[in-house]
């Protein structure tokens, strides 16, 4: 493993609010958002590099508001999965969340759970229900 890799898992781990170890100080925030931004583990890495202390606010600035669109975006999936299920409960729709909309409750912050949909499984027999319903909710086919 090299000084950046263990540097890098040691910022994850302090993303996760325990105690890292040692991480290297001549670390480039932009290697880290790039290896991060790759695994999909951005917000993490902030929270890690805040926890730490590792640069400056001004050099932090991209970080931040990179996650604090990731934050956004997740309010509002969270707002629309809600939209959605109650209104398929309200409509008798059967349906199963899936991925990460399923799982996000288990991460520490949800936000660290980036998704880009939400994926719900409903029954064959339910979709000619559901496709005008779907429209009538604002989503395009």
């Amino acid at each position: 493993m090299t000084e950046f890799q263990r540097s890098f898992l040691n910022i994850l781990i302090s993303g996760l609010g325990e105690d890292a170890g040692q991480v290297a100080t001549d670390m480039e925030i932009a290697k880290i958002a790039k290896c991060a931004n790759r695994h999909q583990l951005s917000v993490l890495a902030y929270y890690g590099i805040k926890n730490l202390h590792l640069f400056s606010d001004e050099q932090m600035q991209g970080f931040k508001d990179h996650t604090y669109n990731i934050i956004y975006a997740t309010v509002n999936q969270m707002y629309e999965l809600e939209r959605l299920t109650n209104t398929f409960k309200v409509k008798g729709i059967d349906y199963r969340l899936l991925k990460g909309s399923y799982i996000r409750d288990y991460y520490l912050k949800p936000e660290m759970r980036l998704m880009s949909d939400i994926d719900v499984l409903i029954r064959d027999s339910q979709y000619k229900i559901i496709k005008p319903l779907m429209k009538e909710l604002g989503y395009i086919f």
